[in-house]
């Protein structure tokens, strides 16, 4: 306290010597520095405006300009400001850092990574500058060279917390869970209040196959204990508080949504033919965006929301005061610990009700969080203990697919094998799922069809180190590396395309797969899975069922490897359930997108009759 009291006695003192000599161009730097460090930083941009107008040579006025700047989400502006300090003195370390983000945030990646190397060049003992270029480069899939910028900001810095925590999701995306648990426990262990950091561990307990529902709900719940805290509780409501004016029969419900996805990617994929069948005359929509990207599917979902906010920049205080202003009832988390969630905001009940969909596959572990949408499939009622929340059953199945349409939707191929004379199977997941386990069934597959090829696709495949990695991986298992055809995701028409050089799909596990089921069904290549014990390994079985392929789930390892040689063997079949299956596809529940969306709205109004019959006043 005595520091900001100090600080505060000073900016007075630099008021007061500007107000003596308004030419003071200095002067209006520290008092800009002053109130930064108060954090007005919107009342410090006038002042360091002055400054630069008094003195343009001033690299620390553009440098704290810029700043400033940032903090107010005005990113072109400060980005000018921070090439200006540069220019002004090339070894201002920090401006080349914040100059990385902010291209970085922008969308400007190539010129991000190039003022981090040019930071780099000056000096390469500053830590920051390796791990903002390792959290660009893993954004852009090159998995090698985020780990080699990790590895040297620690080298610099061995007690970096963060640098820790990012190379989690860097070592997951080479199946190396044990590696990507460790690298979380680290960045615990030097700052154990990091969110991001058990986020970050619980995505790698999920995914390892290892991991136990009860060993991965006991990291849940710690993670539900460290972001209720005395803060959160204390903005917090009663949770079974409902405002008169927030009253279902005087109003619509108003239904929110926050993501960090919608974009080009699953959660988008699977809300996008909900949205279009949303019934608003009872229920309003609105979306919080996590991210600050768009792409053509942001614009077509933004333009099906009854209202849309942005809050990538908002800090948990203001988008909390966003949802209270728009009197949100239920509020949908579509994130879980993935990345871009925003968890840490759902800790502050700023909704009555709220509840878990669609993005996560496991229990998010915070008390805020009062249901998860499942279906009996993906949880059976034995498993409702492996979850904090409680589990709110749909009647088919908790995920339906949009599928891709337009002039440009490729047609459904004939199977490859006719015309080669040989299966070839495939896999669309990323590299995180390709654990050791699932390496070892699919030898057995290509062992026992014998002739078979196997063709493996994804965004990581550009990265040469991770396909170097993976090639040892199956090599050491006996597969024959010639038969294998490592191939990058392209567009997305590309790699729909692709779905014609592939015959069956083998499913990961227990990461099983969910859009990548749904696009390669679409495509008209069944896949194969393996229905394990838990929502995330039940989730391919529980599509499959809904799509009435209940003869391609297996229940253990021998059953998915005989299930893989018996369809294998029977071409005329394949080829048949190929033509045919795009049409099935149309009547299943997992494409019935106006059935699903009112099985959806009537979970969600069952959920708030629920918590507004527990309301203390009694009131109806």
């Amino acid at each position: 306290m005595l520091g900001i009291q100090r600080i505060a006695e000073a900016c007075e003192c630099y008021r007061r010597a500007v107000e003596a000599n308004p030419q003071l161009a200095h002067g209006h730097v520290n008092l800009g520095f002053a109130l930064m460090e108060l954090g007005r930083h919107k009342e410090a941009l006038p002042t360091l405006r002055r400054a630069i107008e008094l003195d343009p040579t001033s690299s620390d006025a553009h440098y704290l300009l810029a700043t400033g700047l940032l903090s107010q989400h005005t990113w072109m502006p400060a980005i000018e400001h921070l090439e200006r300090a540069i220019e002004l003195k090339p070894d201002l370390l920090v401006a080349y850092r914040d100059l990385g983000k902010a291209l970085h945030h922008t969308g400007q990646h190539a010129k991000a990574k190039a003022a981090l190397h040019a930071g780099i060049a000056v000096s390469a003992e500053f830590a920051d500058l390796y791990y903002f270029l390792g959290n660009i480069e893993l954004h852009q899939m090159e998995t090698g060279a985020a780990l080699a910028s990790y590895r040297r900001a620690l080298q610099i810095q061995p007690g970096y917390a963060a640098v820790h925590s990012n190379m989690a999701p860097a070592l997951l995306d080479l199946s190396d869970f044990e590696g990507a648990a460790a690298a979380a426990r680290q960045a615990l262990k030097i700052e154990p209040t990091m969110h991001q950091a058990r986020s970050n561990l619980l995505m790698a307990l999920s995914c390892d196959p290892r991991c136990q529902p009860d060993e991965y709900l006991a990291e849940a719940l710690l993670f539900g204990r460290m972001v209720v805290g005395p803060a959160s509780l204390k903005n917090a409501p009663d949770e079974l508080k409902i405002r008169a004016d927030t009253r279902p029969a005087s109003r619509p419900l108003r239904i929110g949504f926050v993501s960090g996805d919608y974009r080009n990617h699953p959660v988008g994929y699977f809300l996008e033919g909900v949205l279009d069948h949303w019934a608003d005359s009872d229920m309003q929509t609105f979306a919080y965006s996590n991210h600050a990207g768009h792409d053509d599917l942001t614009a077509r979902l933004k333009a099906r929301f009854s209202a849309w906010r942005e809050i990538s920049d908002l800090t948990d205080d203001a988008a909390e005061g966003q949802i209270r202003t728009d009197c949100i009832d239920v509020l949908i988390d579509l994130s879980g610990h993935t990345p871009g969630n925003r968890l840490t905001l759902f800790a502050r009940r700023p909704a009555a009700v709220q509840t878990s969909w669609l993005g996560y596959w496991a229990s998010t572990g915070l008390p805020a969080i009062d249901f998860l949408i499942a279906d009996p499939t993906s949880v059976p009622p034995e498993d409702r203990a492996h979850f904090s929340e409680t589990v709110w059953y749909l009647p088919e199945t908790r995920l339906c697919f949009a599928p891709p349409m337009g002039a440009d939707l490729p047609e459904v191929a004939a199977p490859p094998m006719l015309r080669r004379g040989y299966i070839t199977f495939g896999s669309f997941q990323r590299l995180t799922k390709l654990s050791d386990g699932v390496l070892r069934v699919w030898a057995r597959v290509l062992q026992e069809v014998r002739g078979s090829h196997f063709r493996l696709q994804s965004a990581q495949m550009k990265d040469s180190d991770a396909r170097r990695h993976l090639l040892m991986r199956l090599a050491a298992l006996g597969i024959d590396t010639e038969k294998v055809h490592l191939a990058e995701a392209g567009t997305r028409r590309e790699y729909l395309a692709a779905h014609a050089d592939v015959d069956i799909v083998l499913d990961t596990f227990p990461h099983t797969g969910a859009t990548t089921t749904c696009e390669a069904l679409w495509m008209g290549v069944p896949t194969i899975t393996l229905a394990g014990k838990t929502m995330l390994a039940r989730q391919g079985a529980s599509m499959l069922a809904c799509a009435g392929l209940t003869d391609w789930i297996a229940t253990d390892e021998d059953a998915y490897v005989a299930c893989a040689l018996r369809h294998a063997s029977d071409a005329d079949r394949l080829a048949g359930l190929r033509s045919g299956l795009r049409e099935r596809l149309t009547l299943s529940p997992l494409f019935d997108a106006p059935r699903f969306a009112g099985d959806l709205q009537s979970a969600l109004r069952q959920m708030w009759d629920r918590k507004a019959q527990q309301r203390p006043d009694g009131a109806s």
